[in-house]
């Protein structure tokens, strides 16, 4: 007669037999498809935030993105990362499939699929072979590996925790429901980033430190040093310069030098003035709308920036891009750019200085 402890025991090894078992190899092929889906979240974070409340979307967005991200480079073998690989893949599936609920698409029906397949995988699987976390982590290479992962867990948690407060940097609930030169009306939802800033002075001091922006012109009025380090050849104005005070409809500005790069993308990167409303807006194609609006005698500086926010494939392959890369180094840029016109325009008139830039500007 079997005993009871012995059943028991017959039951776990059955269980087990039947399990998948992951090979090292099998591990890391699932640890690289977590990751990538970590990253593809993106564009599911880019479009439920421009439907509902970004607060309400970034707990969802950060969740399932970071639980990916831990599940996939454990299961690629990154020591600590590794005893928690199963548990992250769970969460994040849970938490994925929350954050997909709530932006509902067809498109996103591969997300579902993949979070139902990863969570009956993950369940009913097992590793065969050594533990990473029980090798020598003292090697170079894997406390290498865990650092940049760690870096990078942290990077990608920070973008997307203020990203709300990077995209709106400045702004007011006034100055986003507010009504632009630009405005287009659209169905679709919205790719949005607003900045704005007050200055005391009037639009007619802000305007000409505004029009004259370019590369070969006044610079940016950002920070030189970044610019300079791509060959962009950027040298920022402290004075206004009347050859650069005119500028029409159809004009071009440019961001960088005609033989950027040896000229590779084109001898014309920068963007096309597509509207000029003096002392009011600089309407430019692919940045967006620089808006000058009188307030108690000082003026309110906005620079709206807006696109249809289309679910292609496309749009699933640049949104990584768009979010982890792009944005940040736009908000940097951009801020920087807003206080520097700040800074011009309230200096007193008797040093506004007419005539060629210091620097050289090329």
């Amino acid at each position: 007669m079997t005993t009871a402890p012995t059943a028991v025991l017959r039951a776990r090894r059955h269980s087990r037999r039947t399990r998948i078992r992951l090979s090292h190899g099998e591990e890391r092929t699932l640890g690289a498809l977590l990751v990538v889906h970590a990253i593809a979240h993106s564009v599911v974070g880019l479009w439920a935030s421009v439907q509902f409340s970004p607060w309400a979307i970034i707990p969802l967005w950060e969740s399932a993105t970071l639980g990916f991200l831990v599940a996939g480079v454990g299961a690629m073998g990154v020591v600590h990362f590794h005893t928690i690989w199963r548990e992250a893949s769970l969460f994040a599936a849970f938490t994925s499939t929350m954050l997909l609920f709530a932006a509902p698409a067809a498109i996103f029906a591969v997300g579902f699929a993949l979070n139902l397949g990863i969570a009956v995988l993950v369940a009913n699987s097992h590793s065969v072979g050594s533990n990473p976390d029980q090798l020598d982590e003292r090697s170079r290479l894997r406390f290498a590996a865990f650092i940049l992962t760690v870096c990078l867990v942290a990077y990608t948690g920070s973008v997307i925790a203020l990203r709300p407060w990077t995209t709106r940097w400045g702004t007011t609930s006034s100055d986003l429901s507010a009504v632009l030169p630009g405005d287009k009306p659209t169905d679709l939802p919205q790719y949005s980033i607003d900045h704005a800033i007050s200055i005391a002075a009037p639009p007619s001091r802000v305007w000409p430190w505004l029009v004259q922006i370019g590369q070969g012109r006044a610079g940016f009025y950002s920070y030189t040093s970044l610019e300079n380090a791509v060959g962009a050849r950027i040298a920022n104005a402290n004075r206004i310069v009347p050859a650069w005070q005119t500028i029409r409809e159809g004009d071009f500005i440019r961001a960088v030098p005609p033989d950027w790069m040896g000229g590779r993308f084109g001898k014309r990167i920068g963007w096309r003035v597509s509207s000029v409303i003096p002392e009011r807006a600089l309407l430019l194609e692919g940045w967006g709308a620089f808006v000058l609006t009188p307030v108690n005698g000082g003026t309110r500086m906005m620079i709206r920036t807006r696109g249809p926010l289309r679910l292609r494939l496309s749009d699933v392959a640049l949104s990584p891009i768009s979010v982890f890369v792009f944005e940040p180094a736009h908000f940097i840029m951009q801020r920087r750019m807003l206080i520097g016109i700040k800074e011009r325009a309230e200096l007193p008139h008797g040093v506004r200085e007419v005539g060629a830039p210091t620097g050289g500007a090329r």
